[in-house]
C-alpha cells in the first residue's frame, strides 16, 4: 500500500473509531442526565448513582473498522465500567486469527465471512467476542468530525496547510482544530509502518476520548447520536444503548481518564502475517476476557 493510502486509511480508521464510540455513550448518558428543564420531575432516588453498581453484564466489546471492502485496521473496544476503564486494542489486518480451524489473516476472513466473520474468529482465537460492530464510509469522516466538535492539540512547532485552496500555519502551542484541520494534522503525523500506525492511533485515541468526556453531558448529544446512526453502518439497537445506560453514567462519574491504550506487541510469521506474543497475548486477555 503507498504512503498518501496508508494515509488516509489511517486518518479514517482512527476518527471511525473515536467519532462511534463517543457517541454510543453519548446516547447512553443522554438517558441518565436529561435537559435541566426535565430533571426536577425525577425523583432523588432515581438519580443517585450511588446507589448502583455495574457488574459484568454491563460490559461491552465493539469491533471497529472502516466500510471498506479491505480495511487496513481493525480496533477492539471495550467499555468496562465495573473497573472504571474504556481498553483500546488496534490490530491489523495480516494479523492471524482461526476461524473454524483454518488460521490465516484477517484481511481473507473479512474479504470472505465479512465482519461477523472477524467477530466469530476473535472469539475462537482468543475467547473474545464482540457483541456489535461499527463501519463508517471515508466519506462521512468530515461531517462527524464536526458533529463532534473540536479538538485540542498541542503543537510543538508550526504546522502549514492548505484550506479551501489557501495555505495558512497553526502556530506552536494550544491549537483548537476544526473536523479539516484536525483530519489535515493526522494525515501528516500518522506513522509510514502498520504496528506504528496501531500504536500511535491507540493513544490518540484515548487522550481524544478523555479530552472530550465533558460532551457526553450536553444537550447536543441527542442530535449527534442521530447524526452518527445515519452515517454508520451498525448492528446496534436502542436496547444496546437502554441496559447500560447507567453503567454509563456511573463510569462518566468516577473516571477522569477512563479511556486506556492496550499497546500490542507482534511475533512476525515466515509468511510476513503477524502473531500477539505472550505478554500482548495475556494483556489483551486481562482487558477484554
Amino acid at each position: 500500500m503507498n504512503s498518501p493510502s496508508r494515509l488516509r486509511t489511517f486518518c479514517m480508521a482512527f476518527t471511525s473509531a473515536f467519532l462511534c464510540f463517543i457517541t454510543v455513550w453519548m446516547a447512553a448518558l443522554l438517558l441518565i442526565h436529561p435537559t435541566a428543564s426535565s430533571m426536577s420531575s425525577v425523583a432523588p432516588a432515581e438519580t443517585s448513582s450511588n446507589l448502583y453498581l455495574p457488574d459484568e453484564s454491563d460490559c461491552m466489546t465493539l469491533l471497529l473498522c472502516e466500510d471498506t471492502p479491505s480495511p487496513n485496521l481493525f480496533f477492539l473496544l471495550r467499555f468496562q465500567p465495573v473497573s472504571g476503564n474504556i481498553f483500546i486494542f488496534p490490530f491489523p489486518n495480516n494479523l492471524v486469527l482461526t476461524l473454524n480451524h483454518v488460521s490465516e489473516p484477517v484481511e481473507k476472513i473479512y474479504q470472505a465471512h465479512d465482519i461477523s466473520g472477524v467477530q466469530t474468529a476473535l472469539f475462537q482465537t482468543y475467547g473474545i467476542l464482540p457483541q456489535n460492530y461499527l463501519r463508517l464510509a471515508r466519506t462521512n469522516v468530515p461531517k462527524l468530525i464536526d458533529a463532534v466538535g473540536t479538538v485540542q492539540l498541542t503543537l510543538e512547532n508550526p504546522f502549514p496547510m492548505v484550506i479551501d485552496d489557501i495555505p495558512i500555519v497553526l502556530q506552536k502551542g494550544l491549537q483548537i482544530l476544526d473536523g479539516r484541520r484536525f483530519f489535515t494534522w493526522l494525515t501528516s503525523e500518522t506513522p509510514s509502518t502498520q504496528i506504528k500506525q496501531g500504536e500511535f492511533l491507540s493513544q490518540m485515541l484515548a487522550e481524544v476520548i478523555n479530552q472530550h468526556l465533558e460532551q457526553l453531558f450536553e444537550e447536543n448529544s441527542q442530535q449527534l447520536f442521530s447524526a452518527v446512526v445515519n452515517l454508520c453502518d451498525t448492528d446496534l439497537v436502542f436496547h444496546d444503548y437502554d441496559v447500560r445506560r447507567q453503567a454509563a453514567a456511573f463510569l462518566a462519574e468516577i473516571s477522569k481518564q477512563p479511556a486506556k491504550a492496550i499497546l500490542p506487541e507482534f511475533v512476525r510469521n515466515p509468511d510476513a502475517t503477524l502473531s500477539l506474543s505472550d505478554s500482548a497475548l495475556e494483556n489483551l486477555l486481562a482487558a477484554f476476557g
